[in-house]
């Protein structure tokens, strides 16, 4: 199977510097330069959500004859399963499954010591409360009292090496690219991430794509989950990637609003064609089935799941990827993932800028709202 491979290779023009690279190969063809590890554990975890008991989006008629939605924003109690996910076709399979579901969601990781058996996901308070800690608990699978249960928290999910690219149409973004499906963009954001149009990827509509009005036909597919190579990885290709968008003129500006004062614009945040946030592991991904009971005249289809590229390969192999394009190495000092990343200076005259990727903390993200 063709991954999307996230390696560190080593700057040909700046020797002493390490980039944190994304390439497309194949199994057979590592790039050079390429670290090579043990394959990741290919899965992802499903967690059955009892609150809120219904996990897709709501949709409704405001006022105006409008249609609009309603999304959940966390599941606070519910049975979650690690689903081995080892191809294409099985995750094709899963996501059927799930978005044809009313109260399944997706978590983009897998819990520590989980291991194949169920177990209850509960609120990081509630956990705190049944180990009588007065601290932060422990993340991963606790036993207590023969029962296991967990909470998400960052500090206890793995990162899948399934990768969600998500095509939303955020406030801000240009009108040509408003309403592109997946393709359109992924074929786009070949200039900074050569490759990643053909590679193979599981496609999907978005929960607003589902739905249309009776005897209309749905919208496009704007999802899609990539197989990477090295999940630990990526969130300095995500730093990356954001910095390459902005230097190729594929980012906007897009307004950021107060949580005290609704509509009030409080500043903005550099997007790109696709949202980077939902590569932060550990998140929830709602594809349920959504509801129409509230908007008459309207109808739900299909996810329209498809393998694209099925086993194809690249157009070209690429050392170097997104953050050669950036022009981006780690601040010294810094050694984690999601630390500091800074432009590298490309001459004597001009000052280094510096991103720091906004993080969540301990606590894993909270929800993912498909578009």
């Amino acid at each position: 199977m063709l991954e999307f491979s996230v390696t560190q290779a080593l700057c040909q023009d700046a020797p002493d510097e390490h980039f944190a690279a994304a390439s497309l190969i194949g199994s057979d063809a590592p790039p050079m330069g390429s670290v090579e590890a043990a394959p990741a554990c290919a899965a992802l975890t499903v967690i059955r959500s009892a609150d809120p008991s219904h996990v897709g989006k709501r949709f409704f008629l405001d006022q105006g004859g409008k249609l609009d939605k309603r999304a959940v924003a966390h599941v606070t109690a519910g049975v979650a399963q690690t689903r081995a996910v080892p191809d294409a076709e099985a995750l094709a399979a899963l996501l059927t499954e799930v978005t044809e579901s009313t109260d399944l969601a997706f978590c983009s990781g897998t819990f520590h010591g989980a291991g194949d058996e169920p177990f209850r996901q509960v609120t990081e308070r509630r956990l705190a409360d049944l180990l009588g800690s007065a601290g932060a608990p422990p993340g991963g699978v606790q036993t207590i009292g023969g029962e296991r249960v967990a909470a998400r928290v960052k500090r206890g999910i793995d990162p899948s090496p399934w990768l969600l690219l998500d095509a939303d149409d955020p406030a801000g973004m240009r009108a040509e690219w408003v309403g592109m499906p997946i393709a359109g963009r992924l074929e786009l954001l070949e200039a900074i991430i050569p490759g990643v149009s053909s590679v193979e990827r599981v496609e999907y509509r978005s929960s607003t794509a589902r739905v249309s009005k009776i005897g209309e036909p749905p919208g496009e597919r704007t999802h899609a989950w990539i197989r990477v190579s090295h999940p630990e990885k990526i969130e300095r290709l995500r730093a990356a990637v954001r910095i390459a968008a902005v230097n190729a003129d594929l980012a906007f500006a897009s307004p950021r609003y107060s949580r005290t004062e609704p509509g009030k614009v409080t500043g903005s945040d550099w997007r790109t064609l696709i949202d980077l946030a939902v590569w932060d592991h550990g998140r929830l991904v709602f594809v349920a089935r959504p509801d129409v009971q509230d908007a008459p005249g309207r109808e739900v289809h299909d996810a329209g799941v498809r393998i694209v590229n099925a086993g194809g390969r690249p157009a070209r192999p690429l050392v170097g990827g997104a953050a050669r394009h950036a022009g981006v190495r780690h601040v010294q000092g810094a050694h984690r993932p999601g630390d500091q990343l800074q432009r590298r200076r490309r001459d004597d005259h001009r000052p280094r800028r510096v991103l720091a990727p906004s993080g969540h903390g301990d606590r894993a993200p909270g929800r993912r709202e498909d578009a």
